[in-house]
């Protein structure tokens, strides 16, 4: 059953449920499924689509936005609470779009988890722009001494001629990329589950002043680079003597 919010008698009646938990002392507020709150009326049934609900009438309706502020400013007028709301919706510019200062501190989605279509690489790439750290190998670096050090990249399953090392600027670029004809893929097996991760992918480490790659070596699915390290002598850290002659500083009064 919903709450008309259309009804000015409706929201009021809410405001006094708020104004009753201020006077318990909470300190914020979570609001349920902000985004499916009726403020245009209740509308006609939603339509079904293969067994389930397609939430067509019942989500993001016009005038939403308004009666948040309004809540929201009628929360901030009695004092410094903090607002969460769960938006039903994975969408990053549907979740943005109900977080402003004027609105919720603070939105999510509770059943992100299991949504049918919930990719947290996807998720990742879409809220930061950044390659997913599931899609990126793991690494090992190790430093054999003063002037090396030994870095060593996890890549199961790739080749020598998929793999590319190089130096630009003073970063080392460490990049896979799969061949186009992949003979697994073209044998015509049918496969039952596949679950090995074939993305390409990319690593960049900022590397030391004075350093170079001396070797690189793949190994049982570890790739090893060598870096060694040449600091000038004339760069390194030098302890000075301070000679103590016993002379006496005389000051002019």
């Amino acid at each position: 059953m919903d709450l008309n919010w259309a009804n000015p008698a409706v929201e009021q009646e809410i405001y006094r449920v708020v104004d009753f938990w201020v006077t318990q002392g909470v300190d914020g507020f979570r609001f349920d499924v902000i985004n499916f709150l009726t403020t245009d009326g209740i509308g006609p049934d939603n339509p079904e689509e293969n067994g389930e609900q397609r939430h067509e009438f019942d989500i993001n309706q016009p005038r939403l936005p308004e009666t948040l502020q309004r809540l929201c400013a009628h929360v901030r007028a009695q004092g410094d609470y903090f607002l969460i709301g769960e938006i039903g919706s994975e969408d990053p510019d549907v979740l943005s779009r109900y977080q402003s200062p004027q609105l919720m501190d603070v939105v999510f989605n509770f059943n992100i988890g299991s949504q049918k279509t919930f990719d947290v690489s996807r998720l990742f790439s879409q809220l930061t722009g950044d390659t997913p750290v599931g899609t990126l190998p793991a690494y090992d670096l190790q430093k054999v001494d003063d002037s090396n050090f030994l870095l060593s990249v996890s890549v199961p399953g790739w080749k020598d001629d998929e793999l590319e090392i190089e130096t630009v600027g003073g970063n080392l670029h460490i990049s896979g990329k799969r061949q186009e004809t992949d003979a697994s893929t073209d044998s015509g097996e049918r496969w039952i589950y596949k679950g090995i991760r074939r993305a390409n992918f990319q690593l960049s480490f900022s590397l030391p002043e004075h350093a170079q790659i001396n070797q690189a070596q793949l190994d049982s699915g570890i790739l090893k680079i060598a870096i060694h390290q040449e600091i000038p002598e004339s760069e390194k850290p030098r302890k000075i003597a301070i000679e103590n002659q016993g002379r006496v500083i005389e000051h002019k009064v």
